[in-house]
């Protein structure tokens, strides 16, 4: 149990530790770069000094790192929240919010290299993902950051897949990473992935959405099939049919064809491609 105790002795280590880094601030150096380094115990050492309290020392550095990394020049920042972060997250690897901010403080970072912000942001959640394995929200996160802030859509479906594989996982991460597979997966991928979901759906938006897709999809496929028939029949006949009678009685189909709701699948005569009446509500 976190008691008053081991927070005292940890507020008066780390009042210490703010101390000396006063101290050390006044020494001349030639180095410029020295004063990114902050003069912290390892964490193994850490660990021994809280008498067992390791998660509430990381709550305290964790607050700490917050309010005091802005005491840094701009330049100086990243460095810092590189090391703290790692710092807190040895201390308490559990600990989600660390993991959660940090990203968000050093994504937001400009002062750095893009390619380097994004390897930090990345390592931060890495970490997290792999110390908490029965949570997708990181995952999720790492996700989207790579998806609207780094722009790479192969690495967010990674992280998708991850998250959506996750025992907590909502089934919103499926979805997301439906569509961000649906362009290289195939039609047949895409399609058993969505029936997948519709299976596994818990409410009837859920259900919707996944139906929409499914819709969609199979209507893509039928497409594909269907239009060079209708195709192939005008180039015979020299019009295209008005319905699906004459390409039955020709042999290239067995019977009207259906849209994946039992709908008869129309004919546009303007292109002579099908036309699927979708009586799916739209989201």
């Amino acid at each position: 149990m976190r008691t008053l105790v081991p927070l005292i002795v940890v507020a008066a280590l780390l009042a210490s530790a703010a101390g000396i880094e006063m101290q050390m601030r006044g020494i001349p150096r030639e180095d410029p770069l020295g004063r990114q380094l902050l003069y912290m115990p390892t964490a193994t050492y850490l660990k021994l000094i809280s008498i067992g309290n390791e998660g509430l020392l990381a709550d305290w550095l964790f607050i700490w790192s917050i309010q005091y990394y802005t005491q840094f020049n701009a330049n100086e920042r990243m460095l810092y929240l590189d090391k703290m972060f790692d710092l807190i997250t040895d201390l308490d690897p559990l600990y989600v919010d660390p993991y959660r901010i940090g990203a968000i403080i050093m994504l937001i970072e400009a002062e750095r290299e893009p390619s380097e912000r994004r390897k930090s942001v990345l390592a931060l959640l890495d970490k997290g993902i792999a110390a908490i394995p029965d949570d997708y929200f990181l995952a999720e996160e790492a996700a989207w950051k790579c998806r609207i802030f780094f722009q790479d859509n192969e690495l967010a479906a990674h992280y998708a897949r991850i998250a959506s594989e996750r025992p907590n996982a909502p089934h919103w991460t499926k979805r997301f990473y439906g569509h961000l597979k649906s362009e290289s997966w195939s039609l047949d991928e895409s399609i058993a992935y969505w029936e997948d979901v519709f299976e596994g759906a818990q409410t009837d938006y859920q259900r919707m959405v996944s139906l929409n897709h499914l819709y969609d999809l199979k209507t893509k496929r039928d497409r594909q099939i269907l239009d060079p028939l209708l195709k192939q029949y005008a180039t015979r006949s020299g019009s295209c049919p008005e319905s699906w009678q004459p390409l039955i009685e020709a042999g290239l189909l067995r019977a009207v064809p259906l849209d994946p709701a039992g709908n008869e699948y129309g004919i546009d005569p303007a292109d002579c491609s099908i036309v699927a009446a979708k009586q799916i509500k739209e989201q």
